[in-house]
């Protein structure tokens, strides 16, 4: 028996512009964090139990966002707890590159509609965890300005330098 043989596809022009748009993009992006050989010696310096510790913190978060999604959404509806949180770690990536959580909320509204979710009860749940989120965040600025302003905090006393041992003191 005879393959068939596989169809060729030509690269168009729009691709080869977009291709070349992209690594642009990506070539300022890396120049605008900084020196690429000093973000590598960074990472081979780094500390890997901050490093996972961090990661796991901010899975607690990601888990946290499914948890409170969960207990907006009716029981009846079954939505799985596993494919919610991965979810939830995609639309964090996709927050870095939009504006606020609106990319987020789509996502999250969208996922609860093909799962069976009735669309005011997959708005409204989707629209809980940003809610909670903000709220907590205005919570600890509150509580993180009370605090230093009552012990009359300062960036100095945070970094801790010391102006004989050679460091910028403010």
């Amino acid at each position: 028996e005879v393959p068939e043989l596989e169809q060729l596809r030509r690269v168009s022009r729009r691709q080869v512009v977009m291709f070349a748009a992209a690594c642009f993009g990506i070539w300022a992006m890396i120049s605008m964090v900084g020196d690429p050989a000093e973000l590598w010696a960074t990472i081979q310096n780094a500390n890997w139990a901050w490093v996972v510790f961090a990661f796991f913190c901010w899975m607690v978060v990601e888990v946290g966002y499914s948890i409170s999604m969960l207990g907006a959404i009716p029981p009846a509806n079954d939505v799985p707890f596993g494919p919610l949180t991965l979810l939830q770690v995609a639309s964090a990536f996709l927050n870095l590159i939009t504006s606020g959580m609106i990319a987020q909320f789509v996502m999250n509204t969208r996922f609860l509609q093909k799962r069976g979710v009735e669309v005011p009860t997959a708005v409204s749940a989707s629209a809980v965890p940003p809610i909670a989120y903000t709220l907590v965040q205005i919570v600890i600025i509150l509580v993180a300005l009370l605090i230093g302003h009552s012990n009359q905090l300062s960036l100095s006393d945070i970094g801790g330098s010391d102006s004989s041992s050679g460091g910028n003191s403010m």
